[in-house]
């Protein structure tokens, strides 16, 4: 798209745009759509440019919409133009692309005039057009029957009209979160009780870190103490056939992360949470896991945007009390790893070399960190013992122990 010309228009905008949900974040997402659909169907940049960056003057006047604010957009828009000194001859079919926008009963004449329809619309689907319904609601001073009304019925009408297939298939899909949302906010205000007696301890760490070594220090120490506890491990060993077969067959034919891996294991630890860990927190006992759902996030997740989805995927499992990670260097868990290897006999796995134990333990400590505030770092690396005093008395604080 043309820079330049974006940059002289915006500075002349700068007083129209004032509707919070018609403002620069959204001619900036309407411009990125406009720019990928012009890629694939071509049209005039500067046309597009102009037409996107003008399309919503009118919106500071909130008493008008659809038609009769595309129309007012376009009358203003034709004083903008004079004054940047946009091409004589191009200035008409900008005014007509604006007017013929925001209409879901509306087909543009021109090529111009469907992309900037589409974009426009694009950017009004999924999380950005809920977030901007709402936002319009409350500047037209109108309350939540007003709002299920655009998220229901206008923005399904305005999917239906769209002009290129491209667009259709991304907003159907942005449609599907919309629809979930909407069934989160119709569900009937009940607060869920399950007495959860017990506490859910969870330790962590990329491979070699000691896990299991610590887990059943801690069983010991807390037996000790008096305490009913139990241990379980992810994921079980009935997934371990079924995610051998998986990795065999598919593994290296992913290109766009693990999600079939992501609901392996989600399968799995659903299983384990209804016969082992609730059934335990019920009793009131303690239980200690060997990973948990944010190893998933750490291995099953490729993209930034893709962990907010895993954790919200395990909303099944009751919130840990308190979550360890073990921490130890990629040098020292290769080390590790391998002498394991050769005095059991134990394969290296596919995510057990120098590199990925190095990205996989920075993933480990951002995530603890972004996600979960009863998050805690200890040195896996020095002796078991000082390992296990670190670990008794991070339960200490949190009032396990």
């Amino acid at each position: 798209m043309d820079a330049k010309l974006k940059a002289a228009i915006g500075q002349q905008i700068q007083s129209f745009v004032t509707s919070p949900s018609h403002d620069f974040t959204h001619l900036e997402r309407v411009l990125a759509f406009a720019g990928q659909l012009r890629t694939i169907y071509g049209g005039d940049p500067k046309v597009i440019t102009a037409a996107v960056m003008l399309h919503d003057l009118a919106r500071a006047e909130c008493e008008k919409e659809g038609a009769e604010s595309a129309l007012r957009s376009a009358e203003l828009a034709r004083d903008v133009l004079a004054k940047i000194g946009f091409p004589p001859e191009k200035r008409e079919l900008v005014c007509e692309t604006i007017s013929e926008h925001d209409q879901s009963d509306v087909f543009p004449h021109s090529l111009e005039g469907k992309i900037l329809k589409d974009a426009d619309f694009l950017a009004g689907v999924g999380a950005w057009g809920i977030l901007r319904s709402a936002l319009w609601t409350g500047e037209k001073d109108q309350g939540v029957d007003k709002f299920f009304e655009r998220v229901k019925v206008k923005m399904l009408a305005r999917i239906k009209s769209l002009e290129f297939p491209e667009s259709r298939r991304l907003a159907m899909e942005e449609y599907l979160f919309v629809k979930f949302f909407l069934s989160l906010l119709e569900k009937e205000p009940v607060l869920p009780v399950e007495p959860l007696l017990g506490k859910y301890l969870v330790l962590e760490g990329i491979s070699g870190a000691g896990k299991e070594t610590q887990a059943e220090r801690l069983l010991s120490r807390l037996r000790a103490k008096g305490k009913e506890a139990c241990k379980v491990v992810e994921p079980t060993e009935r997934l371990r056939p079924a995610l051998h077969a998986w990795r065999e067959r598919f593994y290296e034919r992913q290109v766009d992360g693990r999600p079939g891996e992501l609901f392996l294991f989600a399968g799995d630890r659903s299983c384990l949470m209804s016969t082992d860990v609730r059934p335990a927190l019920r009793a009131g006992k303690i239980v200690v896991s060997v990973r948990s759902f944010l190893s998933s996030m750490v291995y099953q997740t490729t993209e930034e945007e893709n962990i907010p989805y895993a954790l919200f995927l395990h909303r099944f499992v009751p919130t840990p009390d308190l979550i360890i990670l073990l921490d130890i260097p990629a040098q020292v868990a290769w080390e590790r790893v391998n002498r394991r290897s050769r005095e059991t006999g134990k394969k290296i796995s596919i995510y057990e070399d120098p590199t990925k134990l190095d990205q996989h333990r920075q993933k480990y400590k951002d995530i603890l960190r972004d996600h979960f505030p009863q998050g805690r770092v200890i040195d896996g690396a020095k002796s078991v013992e000082e390992v296990e005093r670190q670990i008794a008395q991070c339960l200490i604080e949190a009032g396990i122990m």
